[in-house]
């Protein structure tokens, strides 16, 4: 699977991503990719090739964060995604949240996949 790097493009301010309506190649999609079955990287690809035929510059991106659970006094890994419309910062919408618990690792990309498909609904054609 190929996905684009971007030029310039930094997760805290979400500014100049390098390419047009895609997802930003960064670490912790890296993770996720690495990790899953073949069938969810597989489908994965086939919708970011799908995704970058529709003409409205929306970028999305996936970050990795912890957070303490006090109860359990330790650390709760999630990954979030979110969306924007090209450079425009006033656009970022977060999309969905993923506990790393409650999903095993080879899965968690199929859950991306999922959102993204509700995201465009039929205005991608997978099958």
């Amino acid at each position: 699977m190929k996905v684009y790097p971007i030029n310039n493009y930094s997760l805290q301010n979400n500014t100049k991503p390098g390419f047009k309506g895609d997802f930003v190649h960064n670490i912790d999609l890296m993770k996720l990719i690495e990790h899953s079955n073949k069938d969810s990287a597989k489908r994965f690809e086939r919708i970011t090739q799908e995704i970058k035929k529709i003409p409205d510059n929306i970028v999305f991106w996936i970050g990795e964060f912890y957070s303490e659970n006090d109860a359990e006094k330790t650390m709760d890994l999630s990954y979030d995604l979110f969306h924007q419309i090209g450079n425009d910062k006033n656009t970022k919408k977060f999309m969905k949240c993923f506990w790393a618990k409650d999903i095993p690792a080879s899965l968690r990309l199929s859950k991306v996949n999922e959102e993204i498909e509700k995201f465009y609904g039929n205005k991608i054609k997978l099958n």
